[in-house]
């Protein structure tokens, strides 16, 4: 082969490898608000927050840490992902505690009803794919997927490949990442459905405390919960370890089945001496109004979500001496941007358009990338 073909060859692989490059910077991505809210944590000033929430998807629309800095001076974030199985808990409060040390974290409870081995691998990736390099994050790969991980999961384009469907949407979240660069997000893992469950006429509405009953755990759930408890064993002398149960609707034929878990974590979690709420006995406390205050049975909109954010920085303050009154013009900057975003999501509530708002809404509709 001669010297000439040899350099032409050489050029034509170069370029599709660089295409390829290019090609997956753009596909990896997972195009959704749980990716924003985990890769923007990262921007987050070292050891800047002293409350921290983790939990499922009620977490990221139940509390906003715009609003406690606000009207409390709690500086926070919403680290969770939607529908987060149990067996992944550990791992994200791990993750947060390598770049903040909070006061106090406080947990939702409800990913004990995603415990499942499956359930956990598919849905897992949402925090896995955007975790740092780091013993962490080899130890959640090994312990969540138990080794059925390949080679192919590490090489970028054969993983996404399958995003070459959704390039328009790829290239737009890459060039949202690319617009934040080193800034911190505005919302601080906050987001929420815009509308309001009005009709409770065809539901029957249940008092959770009137179900006593207790799932019998299987063993991966066994072991997931002792895995969970143990790390916060190992952590809780550095910092108040607080489960919890944000409000919510319980309807028979539809969510009832999972007061059972409910109780029988929630035993397990006091026999080994940890703070467990359920805020369904509080909810008269700050007011928190079935017709106007949930987007669904599981989740508050805007308005509910305000309510509860005061009680609960009210609550941590009384109860565990959580600090406040902290003062950070970003933070101040963060409140004036949101503040704006919420009149915009409080009108579409009343509308009942049911659309999610979340970060990447709020860089759009005022050209605003982090501060």
């Amino acid at each position: 082969m001669k010297k000439k073909q040899i350099i032409q060859i050489s050029s034509i692989f170069a370029f599709v490898l660089a295409l390829l490059l290019l090609v997956s910077n753009v596909l990896c991505y997972q195009c959704s608000a749980d990716e924003a809210r985990l890769k923007l944590f990262y921007n987050e000033e070292k050891n800047s927050l002293n409350l921290m929430l983790f939990g499922a998807s009620s977490v990221r629309t139940d509390f906003i840490p715009t609003k406690a800095y606000e009207n409390h001076g709690i500086t926070s974030y919403n680290y969770c992902i939607n529908a987060m199985p149990l067996p992944t808990t550990k791992y994200m409060i791990a993750e947060a505690l390598q770049y903040q040390s909070p006061e106090i974290i406080v947990i939702d409870i409800n990913g004990i009803t995603y415990c499942n081995k499956q359930f956990t691998e598919t849905q897992s990736v949402a925090f896995t794919e955007t975790m740092k390099h780091s013993t962490n994050r080899n130890e959640a790969l090994l312990d969540i997927y138990d080794g059925s991980r390949t080679w192919e999961d590490d090489i970028s384009f054969i993983k996404y490949h399958k995003n070459i469907i959704n390039l328009g949407q790829c290239i737009n979240y890459a060039s949202f990442y690319q617009n934040y660069g080193d800034n911190a997000s505005i919302l601080k893992g906050y987001s929420t459905y815009a509308t309001t469950v009005e009709d409770f006429t065809n539901f029957n509405i249940i008092n959770p405390n009137d179900i006593t009953d207790f799932q019998t755990f299987n063993d991966y759930e066994i072991e997931s919960i002792n895995s969970l408890l143990d790390y916060c064993d190992s952590i809780k002398n550095d910092v108040k370890v607080v489960f919890s149960r944000f409000p919510r609707i319980t309807t028979f034929n539809n969510n009832e089945w999972e007061i059972p878990y409910v109780n029988s974590f929630a035993k397990i979690i006091k026999d080994r001496g940890f703070d467990y709420i359920d805020f369904y006995n509080h909810m008269q406390d700050f007011d928190l109004n079935y017709s106007t205050d949930f987007s669904d049975f599981t989740h508050l909109n805007i308005f509910g979500a305000e309510k509860f954010t005061e009680y609960l920085c009210d609550y941590l303050k009384t109860n565990y001496n959580l600090t406040a009154n902290c003062n950070n013009s970003k933070w101040d900057t963060c409140v004036e941007y949101a503040n704006q975003f919420y009149e915009v999501i409080k009108k579409s509530t009343l509308k009942k358009e049911f659309i999610e708002f979340y970060e990447f809404d709020l860089a759009k509709k005022y050209n605003i990338f982090g501060v």
